[in-house]
């Protein structure tokens, strides 16, 4: 399997598990608030770039674009949990361990992100 083919596949089970916790909040959305839910930034943004990479997996824009966007969600949603006082951990790089623990492709793009971002990994 070659890596992109293999990439694609981590990066769609990566966001299926974020889709899962990241449900919209009732309480936003009955406050009538029209900002973009977590969720939204996940199928409206992540999703779609994960989409294109698959229809040109040797694109290497595409390939950053979406874990760039896979990345960048963790953070959107880690800002989500702190707004709603639902949060188990003290910082973002907490959440995103706890993220890279509970799904090992999450790890993958965490540390790739990173590498993109500083140039070496966490």
């Amino acid at each position: 399997m070659s890596a992109p083919a293999t990439f694609g596949r981590r990066t769609l089970r990566v966001r299926l598990y974020l889709r899962k916790i990241a449900k919209p909040s009732r309480a936003l959305e009955q406050g009538g608030h029209n900002m973009m839910m977590p969720v939204d930034f996940l199928d409206n943004v992540v999703t779609r770039n994960v989409v294109h990479l698959g229809e040109a997996r040797g694109s290497m824009r595409r390939a950053v674009n979406a874990l760039l966007t896979l990345d960048a969600f963790a953070g959107i949603l880690f800002a989500h949990l702190e707004s709603l006082g639902r949060l188990r951990w003290v910082n973002d790089a907490k959440f995103r361990e706890f993220l890279a623990e509970e799904c090992p492709e999450f790890r993958i793009v965490r540390d790739r992100a990173f590498a993109l971002k500083d140039g070496a990994d966490p």
